[in-house]
């Protein structure tokens, strides 16, 4: 029992480990998806600017609508900076735990950043019900408090055992050799029962309150624990369904900001707009596309949240 029990104290900073690792990864892939965004925003700015500069020169457009242009592209490429040392900050970090075959930290290539983030699913009441009972028979935690509770159990039996009156039975045999006299010759045979029954039982009985005393505030932890535990997939579950509803509605503010956008540029075409309005637009709905891909990163992490509290993290890990 107390082999096992140094096993379950192994488990937890092993989950808590790969969640840690986890959310890093997905900090990584979020930033690698948010400079796409940030690098489209500018290239759009960018091939904007040679029609415009034709448009001014042909008399079409006041210059203040190139010089504003020039702006947001200046503007972007700053943003373009940014995002790009977040991606770098985010490598290093992640490296912590990708490593070689030679255990040194690897910062992982851009490249290796996935093309999309994997689409959410929304958590039912029964995949919490079972999420709460995997956590119940497996978070190290609970499981560690019921084998000390087994220990304590045998060390109950124990002390209660010395209370109880001892009966021996004894057999023995002898015999002799050699010259002697006449009385010491043939074999000898004994037996016997011997019952002592201890008067004094003051120190076994105080063994006996101990232990069950011990065993009494074992149990009031393992409730204890497991009653946190319930709670802390529920809270787990809790977020997660946050995250999602959120996916849902920063997709459809997305979706409106571009056809506002797609507006926007149509009524500049026509003269009905200026530059101003339609990178302000174009910013909206860069923004909305940066909370998409921060929302749906953000799920990723609360499900890794919600799989250490049930412990079902464990299952995802391979021997290296």
């Amino acid at each position: 029992l107390g082999v096992d029990i140094a096993e379950q104290s192994v488990a937890n900073p092993r989950l808590s480990h790969l969640k840690d690792a986890l959310k890093q990864y997905w900090d990584w892939v979020a930033a690698g998806r948010q400079i796409g965004v940030a690098r489209g925003l500018l290239d759009l700015a960018e091939q904007r600017d040679t029609d415009l500069a034709a448009a001014v020169q042909l008399g079409q457009l006041a210059p203040v609508e190139r010089t504003d242009n020039v702006r947001a592209i200046l503007q972007r490429r700053s943003a373009l900076i940014t995002a790009q040392r977040v991606v770098e900050a985010t490598a290093i970090n992640l490296s912590i735990y990708y490593r070689g075959q030679d255990g040194a930290p690897m910062r992982p290539p851009a490249e290796r950043v996935p093309s999309a983030l994997p689409n959410p699913t929304p958590l039912t009441t029964d995949d919490e019900a079972r999420a709460i009972e995997t956590a119940l028979a497996r978070r190290p935690e609970v499981v560690s408090l019921r084998l000390k509770q087994q220990q304590q159990a045998l060390e109950t039996r124990l002390a209660g055992n010395a209370l109880q009156p001892t009966l021996n039975l004894f057999g023995d045999m002898s015999r002799d050799y050699g010259d002697g006299r006449a009385s010491r010759r043939g074999s000898e045979l004994e037996a016997g029962v011997l019952f002592e029954l201890p008067l004094q039982r003051r120190k076994a009985s105080g063994k006996v309150g101990q232990a069950r005393a011990k065993l009494a505030r074992l149990d009031a932890e393992r409730r204890f624990a497991e009653d946190r535990v319930r709670a802390d997939v529920q809270d787990a579950a809790s977020a997660l369904r946050a995250t999602f509803a959120t996916i849902e509605l920063v997709r459809q503010e997305l979706t409106v900001a571009r056809e506002l956008e797609a507006l926007e540029r149509d009524r500049f075409q026509l003269g009905d707009s200026t530059q101003f309005l339609v990178n302000l637009r174009e910013l909206n709905t860069a923004d909305a596309a940066f909370r998409e891909i921060k929302a749906l990163a953000d799920y990723q992490k609360a499900l890794a949240e919600f799989e250490a509290a049930s412990s079902s993290l464990l299952d995802r890990v391979t021997a290296p």
